[in-house]
């Protein structure tokens, strides 16, 4: 028996809680608000029976609802109570004040009447029924029970702005900015030039040929290429081209007066053979002649 009523005891304790939570709209006092969820299509309801003043944010179940669907979607979001007439298609009772029966006009002149808000404070009589006047986003909706048929003769709700009652949803928060990732086959802390090498003072080096410069032989390196063209204008410059020197009918060197370039700083072997036979030469034709001269004198 105790733990049966303790288990009763704990079991009110929960439902006394759960009650204020469900009827807090329909409570007594001044204007009330309720917010729906931020997301989605919503709009605003108010309520005014002369009384107090209930604006709720609903969140729509469609892109557009009838205003009677507006009503009965705060009914089961904020625990609006109310009562239709006429095939559901006029409010009767809201939140306890109106006619119990189905005739939403038994209390004739007082009944409920529908306005249309701008979204900015003003409202505007409804032409035609709840049932058929389609509900969007951003829209807000009144009802307000008294007297008059018309815009100037009945009542119009407070002034009510939609985003006092359904603040705009917060813009999405931009995803966080990621930086470039660096290639797997780039080298750290710079391009690498087509040598393999880095720039010498730890900068990129561009990787464009030249223009004035020769295409790369595959395998052969840039640097031993320039070594190489240098060393080709240095020889051009420093040593002379070879003249070839006439020979006579056995192939031997004939003594002329061109000069003979040298390698190495000395005289060529065949340069001295060459002198030495002209001298020979030279020097038996001199004696010839003082020999024939020396005969032929008296």
């Amino acid at each position: 028996m105790r733990r049966l009523r303790a288990l009763a005891i704990g079991l009110g304790v929960v439902l006394g809680l759960a009650v204020p939570v469900a009827g807090a709209p329909g409570s007594a006092g001044g204007p009330l608000l309720a917010c729906a969820a931020d997301i989605g299509p919503r709009a605003v309801l108010v309520v005014d029976d002369g009384a107090r003043v209930l604006r709720l944010c609903v969140a729509l179940d469609a892109t557009t609802v009838s205003g009677i669907r507006l009503v009965e979607l705060a009914a089961s979001q904020h625990g609006l109570s109310y009562s239709l007439g006429f095939g559901k298609q006029a409010v009767c009772q809201l939140e306890g004040v109106g006619p119990t029966g189905g005739d939403c006009f038994a209390s004739y002149p007082d009944f409920w009447g529908y306005w249309h808000g701008n979204g900015s404070g003003g409202w505007t009589w409804a032409s035609g029924g709840a049932a058929t006047f389609r509900v969007g986003n951003g829209d807000v909706e009144g009802w307000v029970w008294g007297a008059g048929d018309s815009g100037s003769t009945h009542r119009a709700p407070p002034p009510t702005r939609a985003d006092d009652v359904c603040p705009p949803a917060p813009p999405p928060e931009p995803s966080p900015s990621r930086d470039p990732e660096p290639r797997d086959d780039a080298p750290a802390g710079g391009t690498a030039d087509d040598d393999g090498g880095d720039g010498g003072d730890g900068s990129a080096t561009s990787t464009q040929p030249s223009a004035s410069s020769s295409p790369a032989t595959e395998g052969e390196p840039k640097r031993d290429r320039e070594d190489d063209r240098a060393r080709d204008r240095a020889t051009a410059s420093v040593s002379p081209r070879p003249t070839a020197l006439p020979t006579d009918d056995a192939g031997d060197l004939r003594a002329t007066g061109a000069s003979v370039p040298r390698d190495g700083g000395g005289p060529a072997p065949g340069l001295l053979a060459a002198a030495a036979l002209g001298l020979a030469l030279g020097g038996a034709a001199w004696w010839r002649t003082r020999q024939r001269r020396a005969g032929s004198a008296p």
